[in-house]
């Protein structure tokens, strides 16, 4: 709205221009008044003209309207780059504030030298999003955690595209990210539409081609189908066999296999880690 006021005004059709016309009208309205009053009612002693005058003289009868900018244009031209600049600090200290890594409160260091696969329960998420805060402020290490899909699918991005930029974010290889997607059962991104497992197997695919030791991950799996499960499955197996270690980080086990299943009945305390046999366990 305040835009076409605006435009309008500065093409002097605004509302301006528009009480300008009337002003300029009744003005005219009032000196026609005195005209006819002076004209037409003179005294006994000074006759009528006979010559009628018209009251309108040259163009009088036309109104030029002049473009106009609306009131406080200057102070809002000078405003509006402040409130841009108070703006961008704010934006950039939220953003700021979200970046940082949080601290762990203590050296949580999990992977073992036998096993590639470890499963973490935890007592309870506290303990849980602090192990997960301690590798995420490694240099060797890649969190996976739960990931709300719906903030990657914005103005119908392509998955092809998609792949291509959180690729470059990662400084990843492309080639080798659609190495990891061919383990997910997808060979070619260009044909497949946007949606929760595509894009949830795309990030997954970026984030475990680079090149870090350690994969740790924050119940990623929790909710998700069991066809994705198998998918995910496939590449982790095929990870492990590069030699990355990989820790799984959960309070609890949903549709585990009965071996693991007994021996995680057993009273955790802050947390246990169990080898895990990616070929006979269900994270859901």
């Amino acid at each position: 709205m305040f835009y076409f006021s605006t435009c309008e005004s500065s093409s002097s059709t605004g509302v301006d221009s528009y009480i300008d016309f009337h002003t300029y009208c009744q003005e005219k309205k009032d000196g026609f008044a005195d005209y006819i009053m002076e004209n037409s009612f003179r005294g006994k002693d000074q006759p009528l003209p006979k010559k009628i005058e018209n009251f309108i003289k040259g163009a009088e009868d036309l109104f030029f309207s002049k473009p106009k900018l609306p009131y406080n244009f200057r102070l809002g031209f000078f405003l509006t780059p402040l409130y841009t600049v108070i703006l961008l600090f704010l934006i950039f200290g939220i953003h700021k504030k979200r970046m940082k890594v949080q601290a762990s409160a203590q050296d949580y260091r999990i992977e073992k030298e036998e096993d590639n696969t470890l499963f973490v329960i935890c007592e309870n998420k506290a303990i849980k999003q602090d192990i997960f805060h301690y590798y995420r402020a490694q240099k060797n290490s890649i969190c996976l955690e739960k990931i709300n899909t719906n903030d990657f699918q914005f103005y119908s991005v392509k998955p092809h595209e998609l792949l291509k930029h959180l690729c470059q974010l990662n400084g990843v290889n492309e080639k080798k990210a659609r190495e990891h997607l061919a383990h997910m059962g997808i060979k070619d991104l260009n044909v497949l539409p946007g949606c929760h497992e595509i894009t949830l197997k795309i990030i997954a695919a970026v984030k475990t081609a680079v090149d870090f030791e350690v994969i740790v991950m924050d119940d990623f799996l929790k909710n998700e189908s069991i066809e994705f499960e198998n998918d995910f499955f496939r590449l982790l197996l095929y990870v492990e066999k590069s030699g990355k270690k990989i820790i799984y980080l959960s309070c609890q086990m949903k549709q585990a296999a009965m071996r693991l299943n007994e021996k995680i009945k057993v009273n955790v305390r802050d947390f246990k880690a169990y080898p895990m046999n990616l070929n006979t366990v269900s994270l859901r």
